[in-house]
């Protein structure tokens, strides 16, 4: 029976496509959450994109839960107010009919309810809020026997404890497993387009995911594909790496990426006006300094200025400029005199139309960007939870020297359904362009694995630049990191299984191969050990796996290489020979397996029996990382 779930699907009808997804991951997730015994309490992983949609298909999986008898709801918003009104409202608008929807301030609805419609609490993670609910939902007693499922949208931002590596734990996170701690049976599945995090959490922690559902983005998304991918798509216009030292000087003039980003804007918001569209957004992140983000805002007044005393046929160059570039990737784009006759009306200044808004902590106050023609400047505020209808130009120049993989990949706000993509730029140094083409990549090979490998089994793939997540929210002890390009041997080998490697080698003769990563993967699952406890079959062959699903040119593709009747002691501090280790150091862009025979002499404190010894490198310029526990 499923009447909640088709009560909800039926709202979705203006919505084409959509409902037949939702209804995917719903029917996926349920059977899933039936496999733990009514005395667990699992975390499972919800995993969509950035901007995708991720709430309506929460919603899905609420009302097939509420169907499969579950009654009791909890749905944890960001931190920011307007973030968890916003969510609430939406809750009402879809839910009110088949649940009883209470806010923060609902704690009589509670006490009153019967549960006779299951019920679904909307709350921010804020401290004080969830200790006052812990509190409501214990003297309630209404928990006492029934099971709780928790919804957690950006599961990775704020629940996870931030003093692991003290041996404490952080308030938040304290909280969440007391509410979960209210019932035997407590769900808690999270939320979120960047599992980083997640991922590299302990089995005791309790949350790390036991199971992941990844839903597909619908048609019409533009994502990481788009904008990141090789060769640089034509959204993509390089700025000098060093604009923000420009931005910083108060009598310097705009920088010309920053200039050329308005004008591109300025162009892309006369082509939706004259298409009857009355939005169009531009997001500007120059750094997580608000002193940078009120310069940047103060160069585009300046410049705003300057454009209603300029010389017309200036104005005039200018935006042909723009609209050339534009023309490239939008053939249709209204005609050149009608652009410009709109974007002279745009900055008229005696009915300006072009707004520019400050986002930080000092302009707390919630906007909502879905109508007029805005330039957003700001930091941390553009990332998670905050969406910008026809966000179509992007000035990104934000730095650091380790970027967080999670947090940056947030701060692609471009991301979604509603873009015009032939309006589309993106205007970033290169340095940062190379960051985050690396981060799509990474992303794309984490999506492969989460759809073809066990749980388990996934590793997180990035250069040495790029940090996978903060290193607050990581037990540091556990992470497993092999690096590229460096050579692993085992130190406890044994002669098990000389015979099966045998035989998967006969047809080699001693040299170098390119073989299949499939091979190598075979290989190395034969290889026998008295102790894995520097060197674990395990580990490489999920790296192995995890590089096959990064799609770089030749990830299929390995390099083997064979040495028969070699006699070196046990112990040593060293297994290739010279030659053997500049063979494998010439192969960057390859794993490479190594396969030394040795014949096991007893003088050399070895057993007397012959026995394969392994020595695998990973590519170069990667690090695989993985939790251990």
């Amino acid at each position: 029976m499923c009447e909640k779930l088709n009560n909800y699907l039926a709202r979705l009808n203006d919505k084409p496509g959509l409902a037949d997804a939702v209804r995917n991951t719903a029917t996926s997730i349920i059977p899933k959450l039936q496999g733990f015994s009514q005395m667990q309490r699992p975390a499972g992983l919800l995993l969509g994109n950035v901007q995708s949609g991720k709430t309506s298909h929460v919603f899905g999986v609420i009302t097939a839960a509420a169907d499969a008898g579950y009654k009791i709801f909890i749905l944890l918003t960001s931190g920011i107010t307007g973030l968890q009104q916003q969510t609430l409202r939406r809750t009402e608008t879809y839910l009110s009919e088949d649940f009883t929807v209470c806010g923060e301030h609902d704690s009589i609805r509670l006490q009153t309810c019967g549960l006779r419609k299951p019920i679904i609490i909307v709350l921010k993670k804020n401290a004080s809020v969830l200790r006052k609910w812990k509190n409501y939902l214990h003297n309630s007693g209404i928990c006492q026997g029934q099971p709780i499922f928790i919804v957690d949208d950006e599961a990775d931002a704020t629940s996870l404890n931030t003093m692991v590596n003290r041996r404490a734990e952080s308030t938040i996170f304290r909280t969440l497993n007391e509410i979960r701690a209210l019932s035997a049976h407590a769900i808690y599945l999270q939320l979120t387009a960047t599992p980083q995090a997640l991922f590299l959490q302990t089995q005791e922690s309790g949350y790390r995911p036991l199971f992941v559902h990844y839903f597909a983005p619908g048609t019409g998304y533009l994502g990481g594909d788009f904008f990141y991918s090789e060769p640089t798509p034509l959204c993509i216009k390089p700025v000098n790496e060093d604009e923000l030292i420009t931005i910083r000087e108060a009598e310097t003039q705009i920088p010309d990426g920053l200039r050329q980003a308005f004008m591109a804007f300025l162009v892309s918001a006369s082509d939706l006006a004259l298409n009857r569209q009355n939005v169009c957004n531009f997001m500007i992140h120059p750094s997580v300094r608000m002193q940078d983000q009120e310069a940047t805002a103060n160069k585009i007044a300046e410049f705003l200025n300057l454009l209603l005393r300029a010389d017309e046929q200036e104005l005039r160059d200018g935006i042909r400029v723009a609209w050339e570039d534009l023309h490239t990737t939008k053939p249709d784009i209204q005609p050149f005199e009608n652009i410009c006759c709109k974007a002279f009306e745009l900055l008229d200044e005696n009915n300006p139309q072009i707004n520019i808004y400050v986002m930080n902590s000092r302009n707390t106050g919630t906007r909502s960007f879905d109508e007029g023609f805005n330039i957003v400047v700001g930091g941390n505020c553009l990332g998670r939870g905050i969406t910008f209808p026809a966000l179509q130009i992007i000035y990104y120049c934000r730095k650091t020297k380790m970027p967080q993989a999670d947090t940056y990949w947030q701060h692609c706000r471009m991301f979604g359904y509603d873009r015009d993509r032939g309006l589309m730029r993106i205007f970033i140094p290169p340095s940062m362009l190379k960051a985050f083409t690396e981060m799509n990549m990474a992303n794309t090979a984490l999506l492969k694995q989460i759809q073809q490998l066990p749980i388990d089994q996934i590793r997180l793939i990035y250069p040495p630049s790029i940090s996978p997540t903060r290193r607050c929210v990581i037990d540091r002890e556990s992470v497993d990191m092999i690096a590229g390009g460096v050579d692993y041997f085992p130190f406890y080998p044994s002669a098990e299984n000389t015979q099966s490697l045998d035989e998967l080698l006969n047809e080699y003769q001693d040299g170098e191969y390119d073989v299949d990563v499939d091979f190598l993967i075979q290989l190395t699952g034969q290889i026998s050990l008295t102790s894995e406890e520097d060197w674990s079959p395990r580990s490489f062959i999920s790296c192995l796996e995890a590089w096959k699903a990064t799609n770089t040119p030749g990830c299929t593709l390995g390099r083997l290489i064979i040495r028969r009747d070699r006699n070196i002691s046990k112990g040593t501090g060293t297994l290739l020979s010279p030659d053997d280790r500049r063979l494998s150091k010439a192969e960057t862009t390859k794993p490479v397996l190594t396969m030394y025979r040795l014949n096991g002499r007893v003088e050399q404190k070895w057993d007397g029996q012959p026995l394969w010894v392994p020595n695998i490198k990973m590519p170069e310029g990667r690090f695989f990382y993985k939790s251990d526990r």
